[in-house]
């Protein structure tokens, strides 16, 4: 059994992470499909890859929600297009994403109370 180097195994967890497959993950890093399914196998190499794809995905949410604000400023924006089909578009848009938005925070509200409560017993 070949040795690989610890810094191997984390650039094919960094791979893994980033959405590569088995075989592209280790390819891409001169290492056999096979030892890279047996790392995968270990669960402590399976966390430090869920870990990263956690860490990619928060970085990526974050990203979008500084994005937020600007593309309800655009919205908005678009409320006063000359155009009347782009203003109807704008509003039909805002309405939806509030009514959606208002249903979201009401269902985590509900959950957050049932929690409580099963607390509670």
């Amino acid at each position: 059994m070949a040795h690989h180097s610890t810094g191997k195994r984390m650039r094919v967890a960094v791979s893994l992470a980033g959405g590569a497959s088995v075989a592209k993950a280790a390819q891409r890093h001169g290492v056999g499909v096979r030892t890279v399914w047996a790392w995968l196998a270990d669960p402590a190499f399976a966390k430090t890859v869920a870990n990263l794809r956690e860490r990619a995905v928060s970085r990526a949410v974050g990203r979008l929600s500084r994005s937020m604000v600007r593309a309800v400023d655009r919205l908005v924006l678009l409320l006063d297009s000359p155009s009347e089909s782009v203003q109807l578009n704008a509003a039909t848009r805002i309405l939806q994403l509030a009514i959606a938005g208002h249903a979201q925070v009401e269902i985590e509200r509900r959950i957050a109370e049932l929690e409580r409560l099963s607390e509670q017993k």
